[in-house]
Order: structure tokens, then sequence, then C-alpha cells
């Protein structure tokens, strides 16, 4: 069967994520649109989210005991869930989602029985038990860069990872995707948000727009996913289509939801906008790899920034070879009135690729990597030879060459561009 055929039972998909509300910050349009699909979802919190302040101030009396706290946050968990039609959630360790034959297990995300600190295989274990349990077809867990700051998240995923490649092929999940934050629309809401006087979140938690999959327009399911995080008083506040956490730092409730592909058995056209989140999946080809790992944890992750470095080298140095060349419109070399041709057409072709690294939603590294390849040419072919003559002259092309065009290329590198977007909406 292949990804984009119906399956004989039900569509199922399953979201594991670290903690409760976590599920609805990234991913609460995707699940919505699910169940409307006619999809059945189920919903597993590895942790009790004991260690996440409280944001309304007549819930602070639960804060100083975590137990009392993660009850409380499992009575909001099912309410959020049933305003999203929602009615299976489980708890990692607890009933549907451990080892068989093993006792009840709480997981916590501070103090005793902390996720990060428990035996690996048994974590393996019992993520392995969920997916046998729920045999879902997709799979949706929190985002890479959350991962890699979090140990909870980072054993959670490692689970994962481990119990999806324990399983037979045909037992495991089509797709399975992580919920990700694209670095261009996370500056986007920082600049909208802040106009509003509002904190933001900084860089971290989100990544660069190349490594999306796909997105998936949930505009349709906003006002439901407001209603569900409304649910949870004592982790946000929410204020329109705005959530403040318990520190008042602010998010817009996304109309995309951002997917990255990490390890199931199709694969999607990158940037691409994908119907739902189990069609229009191809499946791999026999012998493909079945768990994937993209570009930051490939060893690979080095090639593009490299390339665009050679590509800012090779510019710079054609740009020094042709900057004098000039074009004489009366037909005669060297008479009457001459037109800087090299200087005009080598600007704006290392302008513009800046300007499309930018624009193309790459965001400001990649840009910054092409103008300095070309400051390091331009820098090295400047300098005077062994007779005392140099490649570029001190008039003022060679000025211009020299100082404004790397100038100018470093500039729009790093300025803000309010016309920069990004390439997956």
């Amino acid at each position: 069967m292949t990804a984009t055929e119906a399956p004989q039972h039900p569509q199922r998909v399953l979201a594991l994520h670290i903690r409760p509300g976590a599920e609805l910050v990234a991913a609460g349009g995707a699940l919505s649109r699910c169940v409307r699909a006619g999809a059945e979802v189920v919903v597993v919190s590895a942790t009790g989210g004991e260690s996440a302040p409280v944001a309304s101030p007549d819930l602070d009396y639960l804060q100083p005991t975590p137990e009392a706290l993660a009850d409380y946050r499992a009575g909001e968990t099912i309410q959020a869930l049933a305003a999203l039609g929602i009615r299976d959630h489980r708890v990692l360790g607890g009933p549907g989602a451990r080892e068989p034959g093993s006792g009840v297990r709480r997981y916590r995300e501070q103090g005793e029985g902390r996720l990060s600190e428990a035996p690996f295989d048994q974590v393996t274990a019992d993520v392995r038990a969920l997916l046998e349990d729920v045999r879902p077809d997709a799979v949706l867990t929190d985002g890479t860069d959350l991962v890699v700051g979090d140990p909870e998240a980072a054993r959670l995923r490692a689970a994962l990872e481990a119990a999806c490649e324990q399983l037979q092929p045909e037992d495991r999940p089509r797709v399975v995707f992580t919920c990700e934050y694209p670095r261009s629309v996370a500056r986007r809401d920082r600049r909208r948000l802040q106009t509003l006087g509002l904190r933001t979140p900084g860089r971290e938690g989100s990544i660069p727009d190349r490594h999306i999959d796909a997105a998936l327009d949930v505009r349709a399911d906003r006002d439901a996913v407001v209603a569900a995080l409304r649910c949870y008083r004592s982790l946000f506040v929410v204020q329109g289509e705005t959530v403040l956490d318990a520190a008042g730092v602010a998010r817009r409730i996304p109309g995309a939801v951002y997917l990255r592909e990490i390890g199931g058995r199709a694969h999607y056209v990158r940037g691409g906008v994908a119907p739902t989140l189990l069609t229009g999946w191809e499946a791999d080809r026999p012998g493909d790899h079945p768990w994937y790992r993209p570009a930051p944890g490939s060893a690979w992750s080095w090639a593009a920034p490299v390339a665009i470095i050679l590509c800012g080298l090779l510019v710079g140095a054609m740009g020094t070879a042709v900057h004098r060349m000039r074009w004489y419109p009366g037909g005669t070399w060297g008479v009457g009135a001459s037109l800087p041709l090299g200087l005009i057409l080598i600007t704006l072709g290392a302008v513009c690729a800046v300007l499309a690294l930018r624009l193309g939603g790459q965001g400001r590294g990649d840009a910054l990597r092409f103008a300095i390849g070309l400051v390091v040419a331009v820098s090295i072919l400047g300098l005077p030879g062994p007779g005392g003559s140099g490649l570029i002259l001190a008039d003022w092309m060679g000025v211009s060459w020299m100082y404004g065009v790397p100038i100018l290329c470093l500039l729009l590198a790093v300025i803000p561009l309010p016309g920069a977007r990004s390439r997956v909406r």
C-alpha cells in the first residue's frame, strides 16, 4: 500500500509531546484539522509539566506542590483536547502507554523520577508499547530545536527514534513529523508583537526555513485552538490571536503548522503545502533508510554554508577581473564617452545574490556568508603585486569596487528588510 492510498482502518494520528500544552502551541491546528477529517487522534504527554510556572495568579497555591500542579494540568489537558474533539489522552508510563507487564510509571520534569534520568531502555519500551497499541499512520512530536536545549525532550525524542527502529518496517508509522518554527516566521512574528509592546521569544526554538519539508494551512482551525488554549489557565493567557506564558513572553497563534519529516516511510516535496498530514506523501523507494536525519544532524550539514562562501569568493574574483570593462557607444574603443559596463553588471550580480538569499527565506546567515566571501576575494586580489601594480587601481572605479560594493553587500546582508519572507507560507 502506498502512502497516498487510504488505509483499511480509520486514519490514526499520534501526538507525543513532552508536557501538557505543548500539543497546542505548535500543532493544535493540525490536530484539529485531523479531527475534522475524521481521523482518530491520540495525544500523549510524557510528563505532567510540574516545572512550568503558573500563569494565573489565582492558581499560585498550586506552585509549591508539583504533584497537585501536575494533576490540575492533567484535568486542563482533558478539557483542552475535548475542545478540539479529541477524547483519547494518555500519559507516558500509564495505561496504553507503558511496557506490557510493567507497573504504572510517572515521569517528571523535576525532582525524583525525571524523564531525562530514567533508564533509556525503559522509556524506549514504553514508547514502543504506545506505538504498537495505537499503530498510528502519522506521529507528531516536539520540534528539533526544543530537543537541543531540553534534556527531557531530548530523551523523549531519542526514545521515539529507537522505538521506531525496533519496529518491523511494515509496522512503522508512514510519516513522523516534528512541528517546527521557521526562522523567517519567527522574525516576522517578533516584529508584529514588538509593535504591540509585548515580550517576544529570542531566536532559540526556530530553525532555518530550508529545513522545513511542508506547511499545513490551519487558519480554519484557529478559533478551535484559541478555545482549547483558554482551558490551560495555569499555563497561558490568551489575548485575541496572541498567547502569553507565565513569564509574559508572547507568541502568535499560527495560521500554519510547519512540518519536518524525520523518519517515516514516506516523503514530500520540500517547501510544499501539504493537503493533510496523511495525504500527498509519496512512499519511499525500497531500500531507503527507515529513519532519516535531516541537515542539522547530517555529516553534510557544512556543505551548503561552504558552497555559499565559495560563491562569494567566485563573484569577488570575477568582479575584480572584469570591473574595469567599458562599453563605448560610438563603436570605437577608447574614443568618446564610455559606460562602466563591467562595474555595473558585477555590482548588480552581487547585490541580487545577497537579496535573493535574504528574500528567499534563507536569513541573514547565508547572505552574510556570501558577502564575507566576496570581501575576502576583493581584499586579497586588491593587494599590490610583485611589480608594485595591482588588479584594482586607485581611481573611482577601483575605489567603488574595492570598498563600495563590499560594504553595500554587507549592509544588505545584516540590515532588516521589510520584504524578507519565508519560502514556506
